[in-house]
C-alpha cells in the first residue's frame, strides 16, 4: 500500500472517522456526491482500514480504465470489464476482455486482499461454480517435483495452443527441459525450466525479446477462460446447470460500493426486459438457447444483501463530508496566486498535482514556500473542508488535464527480425538471384557432415549454401509484395538485372544528393529560442507526450533555430501525434512574425486541420485559414488579399495553395501532409519560389530504418514508432457475416452517442448495404462514400459524417487515410477474408482513436465455403489485437511501400528486380560512391574444421530458430554480442551442449580473424594455417579436444592483434 504523505491531516477528519467507525458496525451506509478527485483519497483510507477486499460497482459500461491510475496508491487493484454483448444478444468475447476477467477470479478463489472495479454489466454473465474453477487451476512452485506429462496435459485440456514460440495470451512452446507459457492471469508470459521433473526455475519474460526479466518463486496456472475454452455462454449453459455469479466468488467479508443504487437497478430491468424480448424473438426461431442465463435485477438485489454495503451519491445519507469542487483558472496566474494566498491565511494546506511544474512555481512563486507537490496522479481538484486541504491539478490550473500515460521503456533487438527468413520465403542471393528458400539441410561431403541452407532456383534446380556464406542471402520484399519470378541458374540473366539496376540507382543517387545539396548552401531564417508562449500551448496538450515526440520535437526546433533551411520528414502512424507537432512548429513561427502554409491533399482534410489548429490557438492572437478551391469565388480572393498583407498567420489549404496568384507577405514555414499524394514537380516548385524558408513534410506511411539510415546526411527524418498509451486495445471479433451481429453492434455504438464505419469494396453492393442497415436499425443516419464519387461531393459526406450528423457510413477502403473521427468507435468490415493484414491494420486504424472503447468486426463468409488460405488467414486474424509475426511483417509491407513512394513510383520495377534489401545495398554503394566516401571492404573469413559442427536438433528443434542463432553467430559485430547471445540462447533453451560450445568457440575465432585481415582459418589435427591475402602462417596446436585447441586460437588472435 502507497503511504501518502498528507495521510496524517486526513486521519484527523471527524466526518472520515465517523465513515470508518460506520463501514466496520453497519450493514449499509450512504454517502453523498463527492468531487471526483476525493475519491482517490477516500477509497485509499477505506480499502487500508477495511478488514477484507472491496467490490466497486459503477454503472458506465465503457472507460473502466479511466479509474486505472487508483492502481498506484492500492495494492492488488484489479478492473473486471463487461463483454461487448447484452442478455441473449449474440455472444461475443474478445480475448483481452477475457484475460482480464480471469485474473480477478483467479485473484477471489486464491483468498488474497483486492479491491476490483466492475460495471454493473461485468456483472451479468453466468459463471461455473467457484469449486469447479478452482479445481481447474494448478500451482506451480520452484523446487517442487511434477512430472512435465502433467502440465502439457493439463495446458491442452484447458485449450491452450502448442506454437513453436510463444507470442499471445493461450499459446504454450515445449524446448527441451523448458516450458514456455502465456496464462491470461499474468501480463507476462512464464518460462518454467526443468531438471527431471523437479522445477528448477520460474521466470516471467519478455514477448519481444523472448529474453527472461524477472526470476518468481511460483505460479498459479488459470484456464483460458471463464468457460474453460469454450466462447459460447449460451452453448456451455445449455447443457450444464450449474451456474454461478461473481457473487458466488466473493468472501462474506467483502464490502460492495455502489456508485448510483437506483441507477443500477433501473438499468437492470432495462436489460431484463431487452433480455427476454431477445429471448422470445430467438426461441420463435426454433433457437436452441437456456432459459433464465443472465443476472437480473431480482437475483442483483438477493445477492448484495449478503454484503456490507456503501450507496454513494445517495439522495439521503447518513454520513457526511466536507468536500468541494473547485473553479478553473485556465491559466489566469495572477488569479490563481491570490486565491491561493487567500486559502494560506485562513489555515489551508495546498498540495498540488501537475506536469508543468516550472510554468507552476513561476505563477505563484510568492507563496512557493508554502505549496507541496505531489506525484501521484488524481482526476480533479477539491476543497476538503474539514482538515482544512486544497488540492489542484492542471485541470484546474490550465484549464485542461492531461490523461497521463505510461512511458514505454525502448526494448532490445526483437527475436523476429524480419529481415531473417523463414521456410518458403523468396531470397534473393548476390550470385544466383533470386530464390526459394527450402530450410537447412545436413549434407556428407568429404566424411563430414554439415547443415546447408538449401535454396530451390528455375526448373527445380537447387543450390546448398555453407553457413558461412549466409551473408550472402537476403530476405526477397518488393513494393507491390507479388511472388518473383526464380532466377535461372546457369545463364547471365542475373548478372544483367543487376548492371541495369546498378546504373537506375546511380542515377537517383545523383539526384538525390544534388537535390539537397542546393538548399545545404542556401542560408534561411533562423528562429528564437521557445517563448513562455509556446510553453504554454504546450503545456495545454491533453496527453502526455511519447518519448518520440518528444524527440522528433526536439529536432524540429533545432532545425528552424538554425540559419539552414529545415528539409524534414516527420514520419509516424495514424494518431501518432504528427498534426500536434505540426501545430506547435507552426506557432513557433508565428510568434517570430513569420507566416505558415499547410499543403494537404483534400480538401476535407484541410477543413479538419483548420478545426485543429483553430481550438489549440484560440486563446492566442493567432489568425487561421482555410484555402480550397470550393471556397466561394469571393472569399478566395479576400483570403489571398489577406494573406498578401500578412493578416493572415496560418493558411491550410490544398493544391490551391501551390498556385501563381498565392502570395505572401512573409512566409517562414511549409507544411507538407501526406507528402507522397503530391508530386515531385508540385514540391520541387515550391521549393524554388520560397528556396529560404523551413520545410517539414508529415507521412503516415512508415519507411523503413534501413532508408531512413540510407538517406541520413541527405535527408533528415523524425520518426514516431512509439503508439500513445493511453489509448484502450481495440476489441476485435472475427466473425460469420450476421445482420443480428450489425443491428447489435451498430445499436449500441448508436445508445452511447457514437458513430458507426461499414467497410465493403463492391461499390456496386454500398446502395444495397445502407438499405439494409436501415431496415434494421431504422432510426441511424446513413450515408455513402467512395472513390468514384467527385471530390464536392465526398468532402460534403465526410463532413457530415464528420459533424455527426451522419451515424453510419458504409464506405470502401477509402476511409484508409484520411478524416480522424474520434468518436467513431465501431467498424464492420465486409469480406474481410479478401483483404490483407496490412489493408485490415490500417483501416482498423480508423477507430479506437479517444478514451472509449473500440470494437471491430472483420466479417467473412461461412466457413465451409472458405479456401485453406482464407482460413488461415482469418486465424491470423484473431489474434490481431496483440502485434504478432504476421502482423509485423504486413507493417514491414507497409514500409516497403513507403519506402517506394519516398524514392519514386519509377523505382518499383527496380525493387521488384532485385527485392528491397538488395537495391538499398546498391543504393547506399552508390551514394558513397559519388560522395567519394571510402567503401568498407568486408572480409568473410571461411572456416575449415575437421569435424561437424552444428545446433543439434534436440537442443534447438525449430529450424527457423537456428538460422536466426546462425545468422547472429556469423554476423558478430562486437564480442559482447556473443556473451548476450549465450544469455538468450541459455534462457530459452537451457544449458548449452557441448556442439553448440564448440560453434562460440568458432564465432570468436572468425570475428578475431576478419579484424587482422585473415581470410580463412584452416584448424587440423595438430595445427593451424592462418590465411592472408598475401600468404599463409601455420601454429601448432596444443593436445586436447577442440574447446582447448580453440580456446587456444582465439586467444593466440586476439594476443597478435594487439601487435597487428
Amino acid at each position: 500500500m502507497y503511504n501518502l504523505e498528507l495521510e496524517k491531516y486526513l486521519s484527523e477528519d471527524k466526518d472520515l472517522k465517523l465513515f470508518l467507525k460506520g463501514v466496520k458496525k453497519e450493514k449499509e451506509i450512504s454517502i453523498p456526491e463527492i468531487p471526483e478527485g476525493a475519491i482517490f483519497f477516500l477509497f485509499y483510507i477505506l480499502f487500508k482500514e477495511y478488514n477484507g477486499s472491496i467490490l466497486w460497482i459503477v454503472n458506465q459500461v465503457d472507460n473502466l480504465e479511466d479509474w486505472n491510475f487508483l492502481s498506484q496508491i492500492i495494492n492488488n487493484f484489479y478492473i473486471f470489464p463487461p463483454f461487448v454483448h447484452l442478455p441473449y444478444e449474440k455472444p461475443l468475447r474478445s480475448n483481452i476482455t477475457e484475460s482480464k476477467r480471469i485474473k480477478v477470479l483467479e485473484k477471489l478463489l486464491s483468498g488474497e486482499k483486492v479491491f476490483i472495479l466492475a460495471s454493473v454489466k461485468s456483472l451479468i454473465y453466468p459463471l461455473y461454480p467457484p469449486e469447479k474453477m478452482k479445481n481447474n487451476f494448478i500451482f506451480l512452485k520452484k523446487g517442487i517435483e511434477l512430472e512435465r506429462e502433467k502440465i502439457l496435459n493439463y495446458l491442452m485440456e484447458n485449450s491452450y495452443e502448442r506454437s513453436d514460440r510463444v507470442e499471445r495470451v493461450g499459446q504454450f512452446c515445449i524446448k527441451g527441459g523448458i516450458i514456455d507459457i502465456f496464462s491470461p492471469a499474468y501480463n507476462y508470459p512464464v518460462r518454467i525450466e526443468f531438471i527431471g521433473d523437479e522445477i528448477e526455475s520460474i521466470r516471467y519474460f519478455d514477448v519481444e525479446t523472448q529474453r527472461s526479466i524477472e526470476l518468481i518463486d511460483s505460479i498459479i496456472l488459470s484456464p483460458i477462460n471463464e468457460l474453460l475454452g469454450e466462447k459460447d455462454e449460451e452453448k456451455v449453459f445449455l447443457k450444464n446447470n450449474e451456474r454461478s455469479y461473481i457473487f458466488d466468488y466473493l468472501d462474506k467479508n467483502l464490502l460492495i460500493i455502489l456508485e448510483d443504487f437506483d441507477k443500477t437497478l433501473s438499468t437492470l430491468e432495462k436489460w431484463d426486459k431487452k433480455g427476454y424480448e431477445n429471448y422470445e424473438k430467438r426461441i420463435n426461431f426454433k433457437e436452441k438457447i437456456p432459459k433464465d442465463l443472465y443476472l437480473t435485477k431480482d437475483m442483483f438485489e438477493s445477492y448484495i444483501k449478503n454484503f456490507k454495503r456503501i450507496v454513494m451519491n445517495s439522495q439521503n445519507p447518513n454520513i457526511f463530508f466536507s468536500f468541494y469542487s473547485l473553479p478553473t483558472f485556465k491559466g489566469k496566474g495572477e488569479i490563481l496566486e491570490k486565491e491561493l494566498e487567500t486559502y494560506i491565511k485562513s489555515g489551508y494546506k495546498i498540495f498540488i498535482q501537475t506536469d508543468y511544474r516550472e510554468i507552476v512555481e513561476e505563477r505563484i512563486k510568492k507563496i512557493l514556500k508554502d505549496i507541496k507537490f505531489i506525484h501521484y496522479d488524481i482526476k480533479s481538484g477539491f476543497i476538503w473542508e474539514n482538515p482544512k486541504i486544497l488540492f489542484l491539478t492542471d485541470k484546474e490550473i490550465f484549464g485542461i488535464k492531461r490523461r497521463r500515460i505510461v512511458r514505454v521503456q525502448r526494448k532490445e533487438k526483437k527475436l523476429i527480425d524480419l529481415s531473417n527468413f523463414e521456410i518458403g520465403d523468396y531470397i534473393v542471393h548476390i550470385n544466383y538471384g533470386i530464390g526459394k528458400f527450402l530450410g537447412l539441410k545436413k549434407l556428407t561431403i568429404e566424411g563430414k557432415t554439415k547443415e546447408y541452407i538449401q535454396l530451390e532456383y528455375a526448373n527445380q534446380t537447387y543450390v546448398y549454401i555453407p553457413l558461412e556464406e549466409m551473408h550472402l542471402i537476403q530476405k526477397y520484399i518488393s513494393p507491390s509484395g507479388q511472388p518473383p519470378s526464380l532466377s535461372k541458374i546457369g545463364t547471365k540473366q542475373w548478372d544483367e538485372t543487376k548492371r541495369r539496376v546498378k546504373e537506375s540507382v546511380k542515377e537517383i543517387a545523383e539526384e538525390i544528393i544534388k537535390m539537397y545539396a542546393r538548399r545545404e548552401i542556401e542560408e534561411g531564417f533562423a528562429f528564437s529560442k521557445d517563448t513562455e508562449w509556446q510553453r504554454e500551448l504546450e503545456a495545454s496538450f491533453p496527453y502526455e507526450e511519447t518519448e518520440d515526440q518528444l524527440k522528433a520535437l526536439y529536432e524540429i526546433k533545432r532545425d528552424m533555430e538554425s540559419k539552414k533551411p529545415m528539409e524534414r520528414v516527420l514520419i509516424g502512424d495514424v494518431g501518432f501525434g504528427k498534426t500536434e507537432l505540426a501545430l506547435r512548429a507552426s506557432f513557433k513561427a508565428v510568434v517570430d512574425g513569420k507566416q505558415v502554409a499547410v499543403l494537404v491533399p483534400t480538401t476535407i482534410l484541410a477543413y479538419q486541420h483548420w478545426r485543429v489548429f483553430k481550438d489549440r490557438l484560440d486563446v492566442f492572437p493567432v489568425k487561421v485559414e482555410v484555402l480550397s478551391r470550393l471556397k466561394p469565388a469571393q472569399e478566395q480572393k479576400r483570403i489571398l488579399e489577406q494573406l498578401k498583407r500578412g493578416e493572415i498567420d496560418i493558411i491550410i489549404g490544398t493544391h490551391r495553395i501551390l498556385q501563381k496568384d498565392v502570395e505572401f507577405k512573409d512566409l517562414g514555414l511549409i507544411i507538407v501532409d501526406e507528402e507522397h499524394r503530391f508530386g515531385v514537380f508540385q514540391k520541387e516548385g515550391f521549393k524554388k519560389k520560397y528556396p529560404h524558408v523551413d520545410i517539414l513534410y508529415l507521412s503516415a506511411t512508415p519507411i523503413p530504418r534501413t532508408l531512413s539510415m540510407v538517406l541520413s546526411g541527405i535527408r533528415q527524418f523524425s520518426i514516431l514508432e512509439t503508439p500513445p498509451q493511453n489509448r484502450l486495445p481495440i476489441e476485435t471479433f472475427v466473425v460469420e457475416f450476421n445482420q443480428q451481429i450489425i443491428k447489435e453492434g451498430i445499436i449500441r455504438e448508436l445508445e452511447r452517442n457514437g458513430q458507426v464505419y461499414y467497410v465493403c469494396n463492391d461499390i456496386s453492393r454500398l446502395e444495397s448495404i445502407a438499405e439494409m442497415i436501415t431496415s434494421l436499425v431504422p432510426y441511424a443516419r446513413v450515408g455513402i462514400v467512395h472513390g468514384k464519387m467527385d471530390e464536392e461531393k465526398i468532402t460534403k459526406v465526410m463532413s457530415d459524417f464528420y459533424e455527426g450528423k451522419i451515424d453510419v457510413l458504409v464506405a470502401t477502403t477509402i476511409i484508409e487515410s484520411g478524416l480522424d473521427v474520434p468518436n467513431a468507435n465501431t467498424l464492420f468490415i465486409e469480406n474481410a477474408e479478401h483483404m490483407g493484414l496490412a489493408q485490415l491494420y490500417q483501416l482498423r486504424g480508423r477507430i479506437g482513436r479517444s478514451n472509449r472503447q473500440a470494437y471491430a468486426y472483420f466479417m467473412h463468409a461461412p466457413w465451409k465455403s472458405l479456401s485453406p488460405e482464407s482460413i488461415k488467414r482469418l486465424e491470423a486474424l484473431k489474434e490481431f489485437s496483440s502485434l504478432g509475426s504476421g502482423l509485423r511483417l504486413a507493417l514491414r509491407d507497409l514500409e516497403i511501400r513507403g519506402a517506394g513512394n519516398l524514392l519514386g513510383k519509377e523505382q518499383h520495377g527496380h525493387m521488384e528486380e532485385v527485392g528491397f534489401y538488395l537495391y538499398m545495398q546498391l543504393l547506399e554503394e552508390a551514394i558513397k560512391e559519388i560522395k567519394q566516401e571510402r567503401k568498407e571492404v568486408k572480409i568473410n573469413c571461411k572456416i575449415i574444421v575437421p569435424y561437424a559442427i552444428a545446433i543439434p536438433e534436440t537442443y534447438i528443434e525449430n529450424p527457423n530458430d537456428r538460422i536466426y542463432f546462425y545468422q547472429r553467430l556469423i554476423g558478430l559485430e562486437n564480442l559482447e554480442e556473443l556473451e548476450n547471445i549465450r544469455k538468450e540462447m541459455e534462457d530459452m533453451y537451457g544449458k548449452i551442449p557441448r556442439d553448440v560450445e564448440n560453434l562460440f568457440i568458432l564465432a570468436e575465432i572468425k570475428y578475431r580473424a576478419e579484424r587482422m585481415g585473415i581470410i580463412k582459418v584452416e584448424i587440423l589435427q595438430d595445427s593451424v594455417i592462418l590465411h592472408y591475402t598475401n600468404g599463409k602462417r601455420e601454429i601448432s596446436l596444443p593436445k586436447g579436444d577442440f574447446i582447448k585447441q580453440g580456446k587456444f586460437i582465439a586467444n593466440f588472435l586476439k594476443e597478435i592483434s594487439l601487435v597487428y
